[in-house]
């Protein structure tokens, strides 16, 4: 009887030992997060110099004056963006006693240069052609965007120049001396 007792032992040892589990499931999670910076790498503080015959001739007609230095821009973005950009006022003179003591709006344009994506991506849109702002400020809205048709139009970084101009002023002749200052904010948005 033990002999039987302890061969059922054994047998049933043996099933079990037979079903045990040999493999396991791991699942994987993967969580994407909507992502859009932007990052002004250098010229955030560009300006004009006028201070010279040839320079207020040009600020007065259509050729204009360029800045001193570009405002260079990175864009990431997961999904088709836009960036649009907002100058905050005319740009004024806090200290103006000897003559006009404000540049409108719509003298200064910007236009976008050098756009330059990742290696496989879809290059953006730019306005390329100079366009101003408004008397009191405003927005350019799309100076840079991407397609939002189908999956594409995401950024693991594109960088472009923002070049700004004063032109069509013949007022600048009457403008009082020392800085003239305003703000251009960039914002980057779904497209």
């Amino acid at each position: 009887m033990r002999k039987l007792l302890m061969l059922a032992t054994l047998l049933v040892s043996g099933v079990a030992a037979s079903n045990a589990q040999t493999s396991q499931t791991a699942n994987i999670s993967v969580t994407v997060s909507d992502i859009k910076t932007i990052t002004i790498n250098s010229g955030a503080a560009p300006g004009f110099a006028i201070n010279s015959a040839a320079n207020f001739t040009a600020v007065s007609g259509a050729t204009g004056l360029a800045a001193s230095t570009a405002t260079n821009i990175t864009v990431v973005s997961r999904g088709a963006y836009k960036v649009k950009a907002v100058l905050s006022g005319d740009l004024t003179n806090a200290t103006a006693t000897n003559g006009a003591g404000t540049i409108p709006g719509n003298k200064l344009g910007i236009s976008v240069s050098g756009a330059t994506t990742q290696s496989g991506e879809t290059a953006p849109t730019v306005i390329s052609a100079n366009t101003v702002f408004t008397v009191g400020g405003g927005t350019i809205a799309d100076i840079v965007k991407t397609s939002s048709t189908g999956n594409a139009g995401g950024t693991l970084g594109t960088t472009f120049n923002v070049n700004y101009k004063l032109a069509n002023f013949p007022g600048v002749i009457n403008l009082a001396t020392g800085s003239f200052t305003a703000n251009v904010v960039y914002t980057i948005e779904a497209n």
